[in-house]
């Protein structure tokens, strides 16, 4: 319940938060209070252009600690709050992280839908993820 935009915004609402361009790489940071980022730029027409598509992602700060420390790990053996690094991301459509690597992950989705590419290792692509 938490997660519900009304609970966000009145637990959050202030929160500093920093959209980027989605895109190849994390660029076009903007700083904003989460209240500007739900309210007026997820309603905003749906666009494939980068420059009209900001995403949240990787809030560590201060700020969002009580979200991430309501998050219940999931039961494995390496999901410790001391091994795990619980990141964030809120975002519209054709919104999304940029291109990166990850060893072991867990990823949970609360609501809507997140689109993963995988490449084997040794795909020429990795050379542009690691950048």
């Amino acid at each position: 319940q938490r997660l519900q935009r009304n609970a966000l915004l009145d637990d959050m609402g202030n929160a500093s938060c920093t959209p980027t361009r989605a895109g190849a790489k994390r660029q076009g940071l903007f700083e904003m209070s989460l209240r500007t980022y739900l309210e007026e730029w997820l309603p905003r027409e749906l666009s494939r252009n980068a420059e009209e598509n900001r995403y949240v992602f990787g809030e560590f700060g201060d700020q969002w600690a009580p979200l991430r420390d309501a998050y219940t790990l999931p039961p494995c053996a390496a999901c410790s709050r001391k091994a795990a690094a619980i990141t964030i991301g809120l975002g519209g459509h054709h919104s999304g992280a940029p291109w990166h690597f990850h060893n072991s992950a867990f990823v949970e989705v609360f609501h809507g839908e997140k689109h993963f590419v995988m490449v084997p290792p040794g795909d020429p692509v990795i050379a542009d993820i690691d950048e």
